[in-house]
């Protein structure tokens, strides 16, 4: 019987010890879950006011500017509920850390310090990231509509690798404010951006080939070359009408004909005399 008193009070000890641990943490744990259902409150809001924002950027953008480079700045639905989604989450951090604090949890409280001392440099990289993306939208428009104006077929392909290549720039930038080594994704950038490059040069200079060649051509030929004369080439004769920057425009039996002006360099031309100039 004297071992089960001495059972008993010890149980009775412990539990009064556990209650009255209880009790003094209670208004702790109480603090930390108001503070965690205060912040889902606040996170909430910033996340809707977020996503309005967005979409009133939008619509006042779309009245101001219908068209124009202005039109580019106009962010998706799908970027602006990334940022809300950003903003609530980040929100929720700053009011979990304090909720740790005020519960005691110091292990986890020093931990999710430090995620929020980074936290800073991650929104500077997100921003850095989205403004980068604004900007490239601009350019690219803007070298689209000017490669356009310069009646250059593939103006819409070369003001997307302009955005690309912009874009690209702000991410090894916004990445970098993380604190990555970046190193690598440079060398990859740059070897990227030689190889496109070096591919658009090689593909313009075959294409170019045959225009350089007539332009040379067509050069020479007017040196020796007048209008009014008659030529002979290939079987062919007629009266030259005019030599263009790239051809040599002549008056054949069967009517204008327009010649390369290569052909000046690369086939036996004869001026020939008419038979009313002999004498």
């Amino acid at each position: 019987m004297e071992e089960v008193s001495a059972w008993v009070v010890d149980i009775r000890k412990v539990s009064s010890e556990f209650f009255e641990t209880m009790a003094a943490y209670l208004p702790s744990l109480l603090g930390a879950i108001l503070i965690v259902v205060l912040g889902w409150f606040v996170a909430r809001l910033l996340r809707a006011g977020t996503r309005r924002l967005g979409d009133t950027a939008n619509r006042l953008l779309t009245r101001v500017a219908s068209t124009g480079f202005l039109t580019s700045f106009q962010v998706s639905t799908g970027v602006v509920r990334i940022a809300a989604s950003m903003v609530f989450w980040v929100t929720m951090l700053l009011f979990i850390t304090a909720a740790t604090r005020i519960a005691g949890l110091d292990a986890f409280s020093v931990w999710l310090d430090r995620i929020v001392v980074y936290v800073p440099h991650l929104v500077a990289g997100g921003v850095i990231i989205l403004v980068g993306y604004l900007i490239s939208l601009v350019i690219r428009d803007v070298v689209a509509a000017a490669l356009a104006s310069a009646n250059i077929a593939q103006s819409n392909l070369i003001g997307a690798l302009t955005q690309w290549a912009v874009l690209l720039a702000a991410v090894i930038i916004g990445v970098e404010q993380l604190g990555v080594d970046v190193t690598i994704l440079v060398i990859i950038a740059a070897t990227v951006i030689a190889g496109v490059l070096g591919a658009m040069a090689l593909a313009f200079g075959l294409g170019a080939r045959d225009l350089v060649a007539n332009l040379v051509a067509a050069h020479h030929a007017r040196r020796h070359l007048l209008p009014g004369q008659r030529i002979a080439w290939n079987g062919n004769d007629g009266e030259i009408l005019e030599i263009s920057a790239t051809a040599i425009i002549i008056a054949t039996e069967g009517g204008r004909t327009l010649i390369p002006a290569r052909t000046f360099l690369t086939d036996a031309i004869v001026l020939t005399i008419p038979e009313d100039a002999d004498g």
